[in-house]
């Protein structure tokens, strides 16, 4: 027994002994080189690499090199560049103090690889010479600050705590092996004007925060115990410039949290191009999430080109052992602020909206209607709207006056030809009905006192 346990003790020496601490000299120089490291020793896979001054580069100069960590101090920007058919491969990843301080550029053609670890506490300048593909399947990522600047294929990024990738200007990324999944609620996709993000094969999209002045390809899905959709945005943002193009009709595009806890917040700014978010299966909007549109007829979902023929589902959505359930929507708003034409906006039993239109804007909708499968009313809280603000074409007068119309609080039920009037009219072409309110608009009111003021002058010069 002593032998065994004497044995043990030299294996942990042994096993301490091999893994070390080792540093770049100052100036950088090739990895392969025993002359680049201080004490001469060249990194294996199970040491740490650290540099000894900030504005160094390393060259990974052949392939077959092998590291455990390689770690950047605070205050550091460091350069590691991959020479042309070389190849590193890390067994834990790369690490700093913190994102906004420890900065890592990867330049070159070459791969790095990892097969294991996480990043953590970087900020990474990817400026890889175009066409690149990086070599990484999969990594973690937490606390971690990624910027794309050139056309690149690089891996699956997962579990992105306190993350963000950033595609700037003019570069593109083609996701390779994997989703694209930010787990947490503080992780997020920025796409600067005329960048772009691919995924591929049958891999979906999930992020907290999307932020868009270029374009995302979306072609598959998640199907998993908690998961069962191709796209999930709980905040997302479309600039001028944006595009989305979901390609796979058997999963659909969720908009808002599955919890319905958090705030989701879409907001489309003015300037995205008619269509440009395109999505071949339904579009959801889960509780508590507000839709802003400032673009006219950006949306199309099921397939269809035009938002004119498309359906918005007023719908939340949740995930549990590897089915999807369909539950009541509450909470959520649609705001226009920008023309919008709609073919419907269906809603599962139980479900709201709070419905507010601009000044000036116009809603033109088929129709407000139920889910196949769903009962009960349609509920709309009628927040702001005005005489020639809500066009409804494909329903008849008494199925209007069957919608379930309250005032903004949600509490007071609205009733026809008292609270607002049902009036037959057209509207670009078509024929339908306006849903305008009955209390009159500031320019009637004018006009009213108006009447009343010269009804009052001419009773008192008779007088």
């Amino acid at each position: 027994m002593r032998k065994v346990n004497l044995a043990l003790i030299i294996a942990s020496f042994a096993g301490s002994a091999m893994a070390a601490d080792i540093t770049a000299v100052a100036g950088g120089g090739d990895w392969s080189n025993s002359s680049t490291w201080s004490g001469g020793t060249v990194p294996t896979s199970s040491d740490t690499v650290y540099f000894s001054q900030s504005g160094d580069t390393v060259t990974i100069d052949k392939s077959g090199l092998t590291v455990g960590m390689i770690s950047i101090g605070d205050g550091q920007t460091e350069t590691l560049n991959l020479a042309s058919g070389s190849k590193l491969t890390t067994s834990q990843g790369l690490s700093g103090v913190s994102m906004d301080s420890s900065i890592l550029t990867i330049t070159g053609s070459g791969q790095l690889t990892s097969s294991g670890g996480t990043i953590d506490k970087l900020t990474i300048n990817f400026d890889l010479e175009p066409g690149t593909s990086l070599g990484w399947s999969s990594v973690s990522i937490t606390n971690t600050n990624i910027n794309v600047h050139s056309t690149m294929t690089g891996p699956r990024y997962n579990i992105m705590t306190n993350s963000t990738l950033t595609i700037k200007s003019g570069a593109e990324y083609t996701v390779s092996g994997g989703h694209l999944n930010g787990w947490s609620r503080n992780c997020s996709l920025i796409v600067e004007s005329g960048g772009s993000v691919i995924l591929t094969g049958n891999n979906g999209y999930n992020m907290a925060t999307t932020e868009l002045s270029g374009s995302l390809y979306i072609p598959g899905y998640f199907n998993v115990a908690t998961q069962k959709y191709s796209a999930r945005m709980v905040n997302a943002t479309f600039n001028a410039g944006a595009s989305v193009t979901q390609t796979n009709a058997s999963y659909d595009v969720i908009w808002g949290d599955e919890t319905g806890k958090i705030k989701g917040n879409i907001v489309v700014n003015s300037g995205v191009n008619t269509g440009a978010l395109s999505f071949a299966g339904k579009l959801y909007v889960q509780s508590n999430t507000t839709v802003e549109l400032n673009s006219s007829d950006v949306i199309a979902t099921g397939g269809s080109s035009t938002q004119a023929s498309s359906v918005l589902s007023i719908c939340h959505t949740k995930t549990a052992n590897s089915v999807m359930s369909l539950s009541a929507s509450t909470g959520g708003e649609l705001i226009v602020n920008a023309d919008q034409n709609f073919g419907g906006i269906e809603f599962y039993t139980g479900s709201d909206l709070k419905l507010t239109i601009a000044e000036g804007a116009t809603l033109n909708v088929g129709g407000f209607y139920l889910m196949s499968g769903a009962s009960g009313d349609v509920k709309i809280m009628l927040n702001e709207f005005g005489k020639d603000s809500l066009f409804i074409n494909s329903m008849t007068q008494s199925e209007i006056e069957d919608i379930a119309f309250y005032d903004s609080t949600g509490t007071e039920r609205l009733i026809a030809g008292e609270d607002f009037n049902i009036v037959a009219g057209e509207y670009n072409g078509l024929s339908g009905y306006w849903v305008a309110n009955a209390i009159p608009e500031p320019a009637e009111w004018a006009a009213i006192f108006g009447a009343c003021a010269l009804l009052f002058c001419v009773v008192r010069r008779r007088k």
